[in-house]
């Protein structure tokens, strides 16, 4: 068959999928319960909560006249596992090295491992940025590089879920200084505190109350009252630092308005944007618990503007007693007199009393209904394919889980191992019901899905992005930056550079060579061109280096580099693969409409879990003659091309394509089939056996 039939027949195939469809981070394994004394005696106990999960499964199957699905090989599990941790495929040695081992433990070793590897919170990240809506720049005047950085470093940390939801909550302070991260969830619905309050009970509740901020909801109990009540938690809500509440934050707003009769209308602009972009934002005030029902409302437990005090919606009420707050007397004969009463009906004069506080200990209670269920039923979704309470945030109250005794099981574990996310994974991740044979579609009714083994599903956008860049770029996870990114860094330092400055010192620091006014752009275009004739001599200095290999040489150039926040590693790759060739997590978050990511479904970040992984024709048409020819075919340095012109015998190309793409060994007639390409067409046949299988529906999909 040539090279053309075969790759229209590839082109059709896809087509008609995407139509149809609607150890080692190396294995060289440590004794890690050496090295960490608790370590074999958690594994243990997670091994034990592992056992259960198979026991509960096997009854429900059994019941239901199922039969679990058989154990998956080696080769199926290593791709899943290294997919469902870390986001993308294993490369090339990884896989050899996890194949050819015999260690009888090697599964279990292996997830503790990939557990503990970066792409651990790159993946995550991923995972994350989709439900919270993480944006780079969510609004104009906002950078979302401070939020980005609070996640990975949670992540990093292994901060318990409960604590971070809480800090989420009830962090307070300026949003771009060192530290103030967390604010950046409040920050996303900037000026929108109904917004704030209904994503937050739909992230972390599962229950989807919007509907009654405009009117009693049409399908559940909640009444627009409600609404507002659970919206008084946040009640005061100020979405600025704390600073602009004194009177050296209210002189400098001033004279950023003023100051252009002084020293002239591009001060003035500078001055104006930093204030906004650098000092302004941050939030404010712990909330008053009360809130004002809107102008329009129009049932009989109220009427429009009246007080409504902050309550729960269900369980226990949280611990705090808000008051209806008095009205001065002078500003209620102001009220009387003006012209725009329903501006003024707006203040609420209510202290605060920190009912942001009292609402995330009620939201994080491990007594709370539904906060436990919701980040477990995530969690499984996560790795299993398919979650047990079918309705993954939008939870009813006749929402029931497809195996209540197996989802009782878990949220007892969560609670048992304090809200620990990496070790809850790894739970479901050392069960055999996660290590069997998936299952390739659903039943018709989706409650009926008894979890035999893994539900298969097609992967995310940034697994697919993750996964391709590893045949291409060698040890691709060093491209994943610490926490803090160059991005988040450049935020934090011109907020230490301003802060607490007078509105002349800022603008002192907007003064060319020759004391001249510059630009905001000018003065980013001059501070890159110095860093860049830093990082020219030690990128020279680190490549010769590791060419004589000078070790110490190499340590300094590198230790350097460091001081000036660069990866070393890190670095060259960049320098010679292409600054785009990064790991989905340290690209801007979402990227640009048009970039491979965006075509593959990755979300806009304008609502939560926004992505999508459903197959359409642009997607097609980008693997036809898109990254796969530009990247794959055309960088002759790629991990896959370097490593064919390294090998003679036909047999072992076919080999080492399968290996580097599906990670697993072809079958003899596979072999044979390409072998027969190859001594008709030559060369060109392993070039399109790359572009076959890349796009077939094997590669797409996480079995």
């Amino acid at each position: 068959m040539t090279v053309q039939k075969r790759r229209l027949q590839v082109i059709l195939f896809c087509s008609l999928a995407l139509m149809t469809l609607g150890l080692t981070i190396g294995m060289q394994t440590i004794d890690r319960a050496q090295a960490e004394p608790h370590l074999a005696t958690k594994i243990q106990l997670w091994e034990q909560g592992a056992r259960e999960i198979d026991r509960l499964v096997q009854v429900n199957l059994k019941q239901n006249k199922l039969s679990p699905n058989k154990m998956a090989s080696d080769a199926t599990f290593l791709r899943r596992v290294y997919l469902d941790v870390i986001g993308r495929i294993p490369d090339i040695k990884e896989t050899r090295a996890f194949l050819k081992s015999k260690n009888p433990n090697k599964r279990k070793e292996l997830v503790v491992t990939l557990m503990n590897s970066p792409g651990y919170v790159s993946h995550n990240f991923n995972f994350w940025a989709d439900i919270l809506r993480i944006k780079s720049r969510p609004i104009p005047q906002i950078s979302g590089e401070p939020f980005i950085h609070w996640i990975k470093q949670s992540l990093q940390e292994n901060k318990p879920y409960d604590v971070m939801v809480r800090e989420m909550l009830t962090t307070n302070g300026a949003a771009n200084e060192k530290g103030n991260g967390a604010t950046g969830f409040l920050l996303r619905d900037r000026g929108m505190p109904l917004d704030s309050m209904a994503n937050t009970v739909r992230v972390f509740l599962g229950t989807r109350i919007e509907c009654a901020q405009c009117h009693n909801h049409p399908f559940a109990d909640w009444t627009q009252r409600q609404f507002f009540e659970m919206a008084a938690f946040f009640g005061g809500l100020q979405y600025v630092n704390e600073m602009f509440t004194k009177p050296e934050g209210r002189k400098l707003l001033r004279q950023s308005r003023t100051i252009g009769k002084q020293q002239g209308e591009l001060a003035a602009r500078n001055l104006r944007r930093q204030v906004r972009r650098v000092l302004q934002p941050g939030i404010n005030n712990s909330g008053t618990g009360v809130a004002r029902l809107p102008n329009d409302y129009a049932y009989d437990d109220g009427k429009p503007n009246d007080f409504v005090l902050a309550k729960t919606l269900f369980g226990k009420p949280a611990a705090i007693n808000p008051k209806v707050p008095k009205i001065p007397r002078r500003f209620a004969e102001r009220m009387k007199k003006a012209k725009n009463k329903k501006r003024m009906m707006r203040r609420s004069f209510a202290k605060d009393i920190r009912s942001r506080d009292a609402f995330a200990d009620w939201l994080t209670d491990d007594e709370n209904p539904l906060f436990t269920t919701v980040i477990v039923n995530r969690m499984w979704a996560k790795l299993m394919g398919h979650p047990l309470v079918p309705a993954i945030d939008d939870m009813r109250e006749d929402s029931v889980s497809v195996n209540p005794d197996l989802s009782a099981h878990l949220n007892r574990l969560m609670k048992d191992l304090n809200y620990d996310l990496k070790a809850f994974q790894t739970v479901i991740l050392l069960s055999k019901t996660y290590q069997r044979e998936s299952e390739t579609s659903l039943p018709q009714a989706p409650e009926r899905f008894r979890f035999p083994g893994p539900l298969s599903r097609r992967m995310s956008a940034e697994q697919f992005w993750d996964s391709m860049l590893t045949l291409v770029v060698p040890n691709i996870d060093s491209t994943i930056t610490e926490p803090m990114s160059l991005r988040a860094k450049a935020v934090y330092d011109n907020y230490e550079l301003l802060s607490g400055k007078s509105a002349q010192e800022i603008i002192a620091q907007f003064k060319g060579p020759e004391g001249s006014m510059m630009s905001q752009q000018e003065l980013r275009r001059q501070k890159r061109m110095e860093f860049r004739e830093k990082l020219r001599p030690l990128r020279r200095a680190l490549v010769q280096a590791r060419r004589r290999k000078d070790k110490q040489a190499e340590a300094e150039a590198l230790a350097s580099l460091k001081a000036l926040g660069i990866d070393g590693d890190n670095f060259l790759s960049q320098q010679r693969y292409g600054r785009e060739l990064l790991r989905a997590s340290e690209l801007p978050s979402p990227t640009p409409p048009g970039h491979f990511l965006r075509e593959f479904g990755q979300s806009d970040r304008d609502q939560a879990n926004g992505a999508s992984t459903a197959p359409t024709v642009p997607q097609v048409l980008n693997l036809v003659n898109g990254f796969v020819e530009k990247n794959l075919l055309a960088k002759r340095q790629g991990m896959m091309l370097s490593a064919l012109r390294r090998t003679q015998k036909t047999d072992q190309k076919i080999r080492l394509v399968f290996l580097f793409v599906l990670n697993r060994q072809p079958s003899r007639s596979e072999i044979a089939s390409w072998r027969g390409d190859a001594a008709k067409i030559g060369e060109p046949a392993i070039f399109d056996l790359i572009w076959t299988l890349v796009n077939s529906h094997e590669f797409r999909q996480l079995s």
